[in-house]
């Protein structure tokens, strides 16, 4: 009896002493803060703002990644779009101040970091 309890007990410990695969996380270190779209060489950054009245087509993604450390110099590149995604101007809005693309069934404004900064600009009213 004591050969068996023994018998169990050294199974168990070495099971609990394989190595168990670890998980891939992605590293903070090399991830964006924010989504964005770079566009004519300017970066349009995500906001949840829903635009009600889209214009033209005016781009598509051709590059995606999420890693920071990816090239984001040639084409449209994004972090959050995936390559296919078109992307719109938004009625009486310059695309100098803003771009709009769909997500998740609804239309999103992206606006132009160089122009106003890292910070959302104030709603128009």
């Amino acid at each position: 009896m004591s050969l068996i309890v023994l018998t169990i007990v050294i199974l168990l410990w070495g099971v609990g002493c394989v190595r168990q695969p670890e998980p891939e996380l992605e590293s903070s270190s090399n991830s964006w803060a924010f989504g964005f779209i770079r566009w004519n060489d300017v970066t349009y950054r995500l906001t949840d703002e829903v635009v009600e009245s889209i214009g033209e087509p005016i781009g598509v993604v051709e590059t995606y990644a999420l890693d920071e450390l990816a090239s984001t110099d040639e084409g449209v590149f994004s972090n959050a779009f995936i390559v296919g995604t078109r992307i719109y101007s938004i009625d009486q809005v310059s695309t100098q101040d803003a771009i709009a693309v769909k997500q998740d069934g609804r239309w999103v404004r992206l606006f132009n970091t160089e122009k106003f900064g890292w910070k959302l600009p104030e709603k128009r009213s």
